[in-house]
């Protein structure tokens, strides 16, 4: 049986941090909301970048660009070249607000006929075409080749996304995740594998049912602030038995902190997910006869997996999960 390939994500953005509740007191915020430094240590991108060069694990980090509207080039780019150094992918990662927003140089007096809006979903595939074309031109700037893939920010995705990015030759996705969007259109609500949409490859966000009991079946989504590594470990290896052929695992840089006020102020490293992407990155190293870690683009483009059904993890991995998390909330 073929290796289940596991293709970690990180999603690489900069934070408003309340500028549109209170432009007055509350700027947004670069570098410390990806380096999430704590008592002059990084635990949010030095923490993830150590960890995958420890355990042997490559992975894609999808890098918001549009910001670049507010911060101009220097501050993302610098956060890429670490990316790049340390050996790792780097592709393309979109919030539209920030193009929306910050083009205007009076955004603060603008705020309220402006309307700060983050989803793709009221926008046309012309608009996004604009928006995507804009993103990969600085991406290319930064990292010295042009993106092939693409995530929306919030998951937010339709039939325009994929046209769109076609139309800019954005030819590899990672845009779906029925745990925290399920898009409405119901050909589009995939679980896992690849499927070919509108001529892009679509790898979601491998999607699960987390506990289930009589009237709960909760639809989740693999992540590392939001599954246990019991369901980590249990969904890949369920993945690997049903010869889907890939899973896509999601986090962010600032999930590896904790604690911190809206302008990532005062944090403390959280050490339950750090814990958890150390235990699944080990996992993976340590039976390397059935798992390798690859980026999105080395994912194989062929469609596959969507005659299993979605994966399940058992109930009590998901009750540790539930009460870890509360624990770590405490």
């Amino acid at each position: 049986m073929n290796k289940l390939k596991v293709c970690i994500t990180i999603d690489t953005e900069f934070s408003i941090a309340g500028a549109f509740n209170n432009s007055g007191e509350y700027l947004p915020v670069d570098r410390q909301a990806v380096y999430c430094n704590v008592n002059g240590r990084s635990e949010g991108l030095g923490f993830v970048l150590k960890t995958f060069k420890e355990t042997g694990v490559k992975a894609t980090f999808f890098v918001e660009a549009l910001n670049r509207a507010y911060f101009g080039d220097r501050p993302m780019e610098g956060v890429v070249n670490d990316i790049l150094a340390a050996g790792q992918d780097v592709q393309l990662h979109i919030h539209p607000v920030w193009s929306q927003v910050f083009s205007f140089p009076d955004w603060r007096n603008r705020l309220d006929a402006i309307k700060p809006n983050d989803s793709v979903l009221t926008r046309s595939q012309g608009q996004l075409e604009a928006l995507f074309g804009e993103g990969a031109g600085i991406l290319e700037r930064w990292c010295g080749y042009r993106p092939l893939a693409l995530r929306m920010g919030n998951l937010h995705v339709n039939r325009n996304v994929y046209k769109a990015m076609y139309g800019v030759e954005l030819f590899v996705s990672s845009n779906i995740g029925r745990g925290i969007y399920d898009p409405v259109d119901s050909a589009l609500s995939l679980s896992h594998g690849c499927s070919a949409i509108d001529g892009v490859y679509e790898y979601p966000v491998t999607s699960y049912v987390g506990l289930h009991l009589p009237g709960i079946k909760e639809l989740k989504s693999l992540t590392i602030t939001g599954s246990s590594f019991s369901e980590l470990k249990y969904i890949i290896e369920q993945a690997y038995e049903n010869g889907i052929g890939c899973a896509v695992i999601l986090s962010h840089t600032f999930e590896f902190i904790k604690g911190h006020d809206i302008q990532f102020n005062n944090g403390k490293r959280n050490m339950l997910t750090q814990r958890r992407l150390r235990k699944l990155c080990e996992y993976i190293s340590d039976n390397s006869d059935r798992f390798e870690t690859v980026s999105i683009t080395q994912l194989d483009k062929k469609e596959q997996g969507g005659e299993c059904g979605i994966l399940s993890a058992p109930n009590l991995a998901s009750v540790r999960r539930i009460v870890a998390n509360k624990l770590g909330d405490l």
